[in-house]
């Protein structure tokens, strides 16, 4: 829309009006702003247009309607009511990708990009000045260690001599997968796989099955639990719900591995897949090697990695711009529009990354230069290190990843009207009063040290009288305090020694103060980066999946089950 156009529309409210005006204003005349020249177009969603064209919002979000927590469910009085927003509200849609119309998909990614806003703080944090791509993207993809075994990988691949197997084509003529894999995961104590200079962590539970013919072969099916013989911290056990009393009558890993590498992660079933390999196979290797410690007779050697297939790096060599978070369960989200079931358990995730993988290798397919030439695993892989000589139209650039997609139409700043959005956490007397019953005097009194330190509260008032009048003017030493992320605000409470109370430990005392502390705006305008939905600007470098082939992974699983 034309700003000088503003006149042309229904008014709704007086007021809105001119504070989106000002914004409007203010936003297009910021010259460091990268869609300054594009602001005539951004929609604005306090006005009803009287005139044909109508924005992405009215047109295919707003016409979806019946539907809870997307669609034209989500605006009351064309505002964005943030209260149903995020993926705990959206998953009890029930969302079915294989039955929706592509303008229910469309609304429903809408609703979870701005839902993504309200879930994390990433998003807020994204703009094209400081960030080419999303943080966990560019680690993957860009940092030194990466790119080193990149291209190790590709001096392997790249000699077409040695390991014909990576020649054999992975689809028949028909489109069909004919790929022969074992999907493995894990889940372990911690993070540390590479760190000698400290403990290194342990697999506490192994999950697989293969795929047979481009086919899940479900009596290939493994999940077993293993006793690290060390605790497991609670912080990871937070995550993936193991803990030390499910193993502790389990079988250590030197009594599983020899059997378990044999009889499934084996050349005879083909290549081994796994999401984020990386970490994956080097807590595998780091087993080996304290297998072999004890057994010097019979040695094991080390996994290779060269031939590794990565759904975690294909995705997002592909779809770079797709959610701020590459998480297995929050990529689902936005390629499946369904939660992970059970995800970070070890046999979950294996058939989350099956249709993740499917999902890349059919849009690998589909965009073959050479029509004529099938796709091998050969090509596959040296995409997935980065390579741009394959038989796959999607050009890499100096990124790493697809350079027909980018930041600026992906993530757009928007102007919205929204009620109930919570733009952080504010502490302030006001706050105070219905909190102390529930958190107890001595929290209380701790909240006002941190807005008024001890000190500052006995400083006198001296020295204060004006000319006009003998009488000191009100001095207000108070301040609050005001956090944009959850886990910022959470660590100025532990600072101030917040304790449990009652019934509810200090963790719970400190989630009740976070939750009470919630700033909000309320039936107001904001400008909000969140991932763009709109289809019509995937011509344009928009990164979208492709929902056909989301569709179809879906039916086959469904047909499956």
């Amino acid at each position: 829309m034309k700003i000088a156009a503003i006149s042309n529309y229904t008014l709704k409210n007086t007021n809105i009006q001119k504070n989106n005006q000002r914004k409007i204003a203010d936003y297009s005349s910021n010259p460091c702003n990268p869609d300054t020249k594009k602001i005539k177009e951004l929609p604005n969603f306090a006005y009803q247009p009287s005139f044909k064209g109508i924005s992405f919002e009215n047109d295919i979000v707003r016409s979806v309607k019946g539907k809870t927590y997307y669609g034209d469910d989500l605006y009351e009085n064309n505002f964005i009511n943030l209260d149903k927003l995020g993926w705990e509200e959206l998953s009890k849609s029930n969302f079915d990708i294989t039955k929706a119309t592509d303008k229910e998909i469309y609304a429903f990614q809408h609703a979870l990009a701005l839902g993504e806003t309200v879930d994390t703080s990433w998003v807020k944090r994204f703009n094209d000045f400081n960030v080419d791509l999303p943080l966990a993207t560019s680690h993957v993809l860009g940092d030194r260690a990466s790119r080193k075994a990149y291209a190790q990988n590709l001096r392997v691949l790249n000699d077409t001599t040695k390991n014909e197997y990576l020649d054999t084509p992975i689809f028949d003529k028909k489109g069909n997968l004919t790929l022969n894999c074992v999907v493995w995961d894990t889940e372990t104590t911690g993070t540390n796989a590479t760190n000698h200079s400290l403990p290194l962590d342990k697999i506490i539970q192994i999950g697989s099955i293969q795929m047979k013919n481009g086919k899940i072969d479900e009596s290939t099916a493994y999940k077993q639990y293993i006793n690290p013989q060390m605790p497991i911290p609670v912080n990871s056990s937070i995550v993936h719900g193991i803990y030390d009393k499910d193993v502790k009558d389990k079988p250590t890993i030197d009594k599983v591995l020899p059997q378990y590498l044999s009889k499934h992660l084996n050349k005879k079933n083909g290549v081994i897949v796994a999401y984020n390999s990386k970490f994956d196979m080097a807590m595998l290797n780091n087993s080996i090697d304290d297998y072999n410690k004890f057994n010097t007779a019979k040695r094991i050697p080390n996994k290779k990695t060269f031939d590794v297939l990565d759904p975690f790096i294909l995705t997002q060599r592909i779809h770079p711009y797709v959610g701020a978070k590459k998480k297995l369960s929050e990529q689902y989200k936005f390629f499946f529009c369904k939660n992970l079931d059970d995800a970070h358990d070890a046999f979950a995730d294996v058939k989350g990354t099956v249709d993740m993988l499917k999902y890349d290798l059919y849009y690998l397919n589909e965009n073959r230069e050479d029509k004529n030439k099938p796709l091998t695993l050969r090509d596959v892989l040296l995409f997935q290190n980065g390579s741009n000589n394959t038989n796959i139209d999607i050009p890499l650039n100096h990124l790493g990843c697809n350079d027909k997609v980018n930041f600026k139409m992906s993530y757009r700043l928007k102007p919205l009207n929204v009620k109930n959005y919570s733009n952080g956490y504010k502490l302030s007397e006001a706050t105070f009063p219905a909190m102390e019953g529930v958190i107890g005097e001595e929290n209380t009194q701790k909240l006002r040290d941190l807005i008024i330190p001890p000190a500052l509260a006995s400083e006198t008032d001296e020295g204060l009288e004006t000319a006009e009048t003998d009488k000191k003017p009100p001095v207000n030493k108070r301040r609050t305090i005001f956090y944009n992320q959850n886990r910022n605000f959470k660590k100025i409470l532990k600072f101030a020694g917040i304790e449990g109370y009652g019934d509810m430990n200090r963790r719970e005392v400190i989630d009740y103060i976070t939750d009470m502390s919630k700033n909000y705006i309320d039936e107001h305008s904001i400008e909000l980066i969140f991932k763009n939905a709109n289809p019509k600007d995937k011509k344009l470098g928009n990164d979208m999946p492709d929902f056909s082939i989301s569709r179809r992974v879906m039916a086959e699983k469904q047909n499956l089950s």
